[in-house]
C-alpha cells in the first residue's frame, strides 16, 4: 500500500492530540492489539512510528505504553510486505529488526510476547543472549526479529566478521533500542559500539544496495537525563505533556484506589502542584461526596492539619484530600521529615 494513501486514510493532519483508532492500521496488523484505541503517547507518536522512517528517541514514564511505539515500527516494516489490496506476503529474513535491551530477562519477555503478537503473520523471532546458543547460521538469517543484549550483539558483530557470521547484517533494516539511558552507565560503552558498529557497516560503499544503508533506529527510555549522549535535544515540551496527563489522574485515582491513599509522582514542584490542584478543584466539585475523604473525622484532621502548614497553595489543597510534596534532600531535608510524618498521620486512618 502506497504511504501517500495511508495518509491520505489515517489523516495525517488531523488534530495531533486525538486518539489514534488501531482500525487506522492495516486489517493483517489489527490483530497484533488487543485494544481498540492507542493511548495518548502513542496516538501522538503514531505518524513518526508507523507513516515514516524517521530516526526517533521517546522518553515517556515505565507503563505508558512504549513496547507498542516499538510495534508500531516493526509493523511499518512490515508494511513492505503488503500488497495494494492490503494482503499480507511475507518473505522470511530480508527486512531484520534487532531488538536491544539490558537483560536477558527482558529480552526472553519481548520473546514471549512478540511469539504469540507475530507468530500468526509468520514472523520469526530469535533469541541471541548468552542464554541461548544453539542458533545456527541458518536461523539467524530466517529471523525477522533478533532479540540481543548490548554485550552479545557486540561479541557476535566483533568476532564473527572474519568467517561470515555477519551475512545478515545487510539485511538489518530497523534496530531497537530498549532502556537507552544505559549509554550513561559502565554497561553503555557495548551499546554503543554495536550502534555504531551498524552505522559504520551501513555507510560502506558494499551495502549501498541493500536495507542497511537505510537502517532506521527507535530508542526508548523511561527517564533519559543524559539525552546529550544520544546527540538529541528534546523534540516536545514535556510541560505540555504533564499537564495533559493531568486530565486522567482522577479517574485513574477512581478505578485503582478508590477508598484508600494514593501517592501521583511528578517530575518537579510546579508539577505536583498543579496535580494536587487540579485533583482538589475535582473533588470540590463532588461537594459533600469528595471521594478522597472517608470521614467527618478524616476531613477534621485535614483541617487541622493545614493550619500547621506555611505553604498558602498546600493548606488550601489538603482541606479536600490533596497534598503534594516536594523531595528535594538539598533544599528541604529539614522538612521533608516533618512533611510525611503529617501526611502519614493524617491518611493512616
Amino acid at each position: 500500500m502506497k504511504e501517500s494513501s495511508w495518509k491520505k486514510k489515517m489523516g495525517t493532519y488531523a488534530d495531533p492530540y486525538s486518539l489514534k483508532s488501531v482500525g487506522e492500521i492495516p486489517a493483517p496488523f489489527r490483530s497484533i492489539f488487543s485494544f481498540r484505541y492507542f493511548n495518548s503517547l502513542q496516538s501522538e507518536c503514531f505518524t513518526g512510528c508507523f507513516l515514516s522512517d524517521i530516526n526517533m528517541v521517546i522518553s515517556a514514564p515505565t507503563g505508558s505504553g512504549k513496547t507498542v511505539l516499538f510495534e508500531l515500527s516493526i509493523l511499518r516494516l512490515l508494511s513492505r510486505f503488503l500488497s495494494q489490496d492490503s494482503k499480507f506476503s511475507h518473505i522470511k529474513g530480508i527486512l531484520k529488526t534487532i531488538y536491544v535491551a539490558p537483560s536477558k530477562a527482558l529480552v526472553q519477555e519481548k520473546l514471549r510476547d512478540w511469539n504469540m503478537k507475530f507468530g500468526s503473520l509468520g514472523i520469526s523471532c530469535l533469541e541471541m543472549t548468552g542464554d541461548n546458543e544453539s542458533y545456527t547460521t541458518k536461523n539467524v538469517q530466517d529471523a525477522d526479529i533478533i532479540l540481543t543484549t548490548p554485550e552479545k550483539f557486540d561479541a557476535v558483530s566483533r568476532h564473527r566478521i572474519n568467517n561470515g557470521g555477519l551475512c545478515f547484517f545487510s539485511d538489518i533494516t530497523l534496530v531497537l533500542i530498549d532502556e537507552v539511558h544505559l549509554l550513561n552507565d559502565p554497561r553503555g560503552a557495548s551499546l554503543e559500539a554495536i550502534v555504531s558498529r551498524i552505522k559504520m557497516i551501513s555507510h560502506s560503499p558494499k551495502m549501498k544496495s541493500s536495507s542497511l544503508a537505510n537502517v532506521r533506529f527507535v530508542a526508548v527510555s523511561a527517564t533519559i537525563p543524559n539525552i546529550e549522549d544520544l546527540g538529541y535535544t528534546p523534540a516536545r515540551n514535556d510541560f505540555l505533556f504533564e499537564r495533559r496527563l493531568q486530565n486522567f489522574i482522577f479517574d485513574i485515582l477512581m478505578q485503582h484506589s478508590r477508598g484508600k491513599s494514593a501517592l501521583v509522582f511528578c517530575s518537579t514542584r510546579k508539577g505536583a502542584q498543579e496535580t494536587a490542584q487540579c485533583l482538589s478543584q475535582t473533588a470540590m466539585g463532588h461537594g459533600f461526596s469528595n471521594p478522597f475523604i472517608k470521614s467527618s473525622q478524616q476531613k477534621e484532621k485535614l483541617k487541622e492539619a493545614s493550619l500547621s502548614c506555611s505553604d498558602k497553595q498546600m493548606r488550601s489543597f489538603m482541606i479536600f484530600g490533596g497534598i503534594y510534596l516536594n523531595i528535594n534532600f538539598v533544599h528541604f531535608h529539614g522538612r521533608i521529615e516533618v512533611i510525611l510524618v503529617l501526611f502519614l498521620s493524617v491518611f493512616a486512618t
